[in-house]
């Protein structure tokens, strides 16, 4: 096990990563010999669920079927949104069973809209090596794995979002005061780009780049979204000095659409490595803040 988080924090192979993420997720077992027999279990788990109503102690009352018939248009409506077709086949009826099924088994949280991103970057890892059908069973459980844990980033009060958000501008204002001022001097909040990247925990924006969820998936489930958020501000960093030339348009054009940026594999190295610093409570040396 410990060999394989090693492994993960470098990047893991394509071909081995839909296990590994099971593994460091602790949905199946490390043991090899049962890797099989685990993933038929879960999958069959997956299809009870899909069988099985609310959970007998989730307030129903709250959601009338006039309400299960919103959920289910809200879903078919942001899956629009989602290049489903994997080896040519659509699956988008995996992504409406599978948020489907959350809604109902947390119905006080329901669906909310980017929940099919969270959701997409399991299925595209699980998809590569796993016929459809199992694909999209092992990418439920993973996303229940991170969801379910921090079920209060989706709840109407998005107690969760603003935590994060909080946490991040605190970080930036310990391991890059200036930056922070030149942001506040422009009107920037942290809340104006972080709230969207903290609503789908940056996998929107770095779906490409599944290596970065190894390192975060490495440290297992408790520790995922403190990482999560030192991983944000080490990106806000590593983008410091095209923010300093930029105006408050520059600024929030950037910090929006990091998703279109190329990202090279040392550059993602590079914040990875600020980011381990960061969550482990260290000091960057302003070094490690040069792109060139």
């Amino acid at each position: 096990m410990q060999t394989l988080k090693e492994s993960a924090w470098f990047g893991l192979p394509r071909d081995k990563r839909s296990i590994s993420w099971l593994i460091l997720l602790d949905i199946i077992g490390p043991s090899s010999t049962e890797i099989d027999s685990d993933i038929r279990s879960r999958c069959k788990a997956y299809e009870q669920l899909n069988k099985q109503g609310m959970r007998m102690n989730s307030p129903e009352i709250l959601l009338s079927p006039l309400t299960h018939d919103k959920v289910h248009k809200q879903i078919s409506k942001d899956v629009l949104r989602i290049e489903c077709d994997v080896r040519g086949i659509n699956t988008s009826e995996c992504y409406i069973k599978a948020m489907s099924i959350f809604s109902r088994r947390y119905p006080v949280i329901s669906y909310v809209q980017g929940m099919c991103d969270i959701f997409k970057m399991f299925m595209d890892v699980h998809s590569l090596t796993h016929e459809i059908g199992t694909a999209e069973a092992l990418s439920y459980l993973c996303f229940e794995k991170i969801v379910g844990k921090y079920l209060d980033h989706f709840s109407s009060q998005q107690a969760g979002i603003e935590r994060s958000i909080q946490e991040i501008e605190d970080l930036l204002m310990k391991h890059r005061p200036v930056l922070m001022k030149y942001l506040y001097k422009h009107s920037v909040e942290v809340k104006y780009f972080a709230y969207n990247w903290m609503s789908t925990f940056l996998m929107r924006e770095f779906l490409h780049h599944k290596e970065i969820f190894d390192a975060h998936f490495s440290l297992g489930v408790e520790e995922f979204l403190r990482f999560n958020t030192s991983f944000a501000v080490s990106v806000v960093i590593h983008l410091q000095n095209i923010l300093m030339e930029s105006d408050f348009e520059g600024i929030l054009h950037t910090l929006q659409h990091v998703q279109e940026m190329h990202w090279e594999r040392k550059e993602v190295q590079k914040v990875l490595s600020m980011c381990y610093i960061i969550y482990s409570g260290g000091t960057l040396c302003e070094e490690l803040n040069k792109s060139k």
